[in-house]
Order: C-alpha cells, then structure tokens, then sequence
C-alpha cells in the first residue's frame, strides 16, 4: 500500500533544501569566503566549489544574496564606494559653481 500524505510530506520536509537551511552554512563558511574574496576570486568561484564539494546547497542568486547581506556588509566605507562619494560630491559642487541651480523659495525682490 501506498504511503500516507503525511508519511510522504515528513520524508520531503526532511529532503527540503530550501535556502533558509543554507544560511547557516554560509555563516559557518564566512572567515573563508571573507579570505576568497580578499584574494581576488568572485562569488560566482566559490560558489561552484562550494556546491560542487557539497558544502552549501543553495541557488547561485541566493548564495550571492547573503554574501550582499552577511559578508559585504562588514565591509561598509571600503576604498571603491569612498571613491564614488568623492566623485559624487565633485560633481554635486561642480553643477551649484557652474550649473543651473534652481531654488524652490521665491525671492520678491527678483519679481518686481
């Protein structure tokens, strides 16, 4: 005889390997992952080695996901997002110097 609904969703819940039950490992790996990526290899490497090792079972996507979330975000004021703020504010003091610059405020004085 056949086996019952909850005899077979018991055996998948115990097969699942959604990416909440790989979070954990990722945490586990993060001081090597950290270590990969300090040496120049890309998520997308260490991901495949990762999952061809059996290690981590998770999607690429979300492997990248909580390597944004978990890994990256020690590494906030890194030397490139420095580079793009001070490109940003070059750029923001550039166009109020030479630039249109519109204020929202009415000035009378310029209306009569």
């Amino acid at each position: 005889m056949s086996k019952s609904l909850s005899e077979r969703l018991a055996l998948s819940v115990r097969n699942d390997t959604k990416p909440r039950k790989s979070f954990p490992d990722v945490l586990a790996l993060q001081p090597e992952i950290e270590q990969a990526l300090k040496e120049g290899w890309t998520i997308r490497q260490i991901w495949t080695l990762l999952h061809a090792e059996g290690k981590i079972k998770c999607s690429y996507q979300w492997f990248v996901t909580l390597i944004n979330r978990h890994v990256n975000a020690h590494h906030t004021g890194t030397p490139s997002s420095m580079q793009h703020n001070k490109r940003r504010n070059a750029i923001s003091t550039e166009t109020q110097a030479n630039g249109f610059n519109y204020q929202s405020t009415i000035n009378k004085e310029d209306l009569i």
